[in-house]
């Protein structure tokens, strides 16, 4: 990392969680993806609905939840075999 970056994140280390996930959506957005064929493998159904939980993120950040959070959740509803 030169030493731009490493004061570009510095900088963004000091806002709040909202405004970090807003900067980190908004630099993600101007990336592009390489070296891979996702944006045609993904069903035109299944990018509404990724763009729709993306927006609903966006807009409701409280509903948010950690990793661990989800992991847990999903291991509960999972069917056992």
């Amino acid at each position: 990392m030169n030493e731009a970056m490493k004061q570009i994140l510095a900088a963004s280390l000091q806002l709040n969680d909202r405004d970090r996930r807003e900067l980190a959506d908004a630099i993600a957005d101007t990336l592009e993806i390489v070296d891979c064929d996702l944006e045609n493998s993904i069903s035109p159904e299944f990018r509404t609905e990724l763009n729709r939980r993306r927006q609903e993120l966006k807009n409701s950040p409280e509903i948010a939840v950690s990793a661990e959070e989800g992991l847990r959740r999903m291991t509960a509803i999972r069917p056992s075999r």
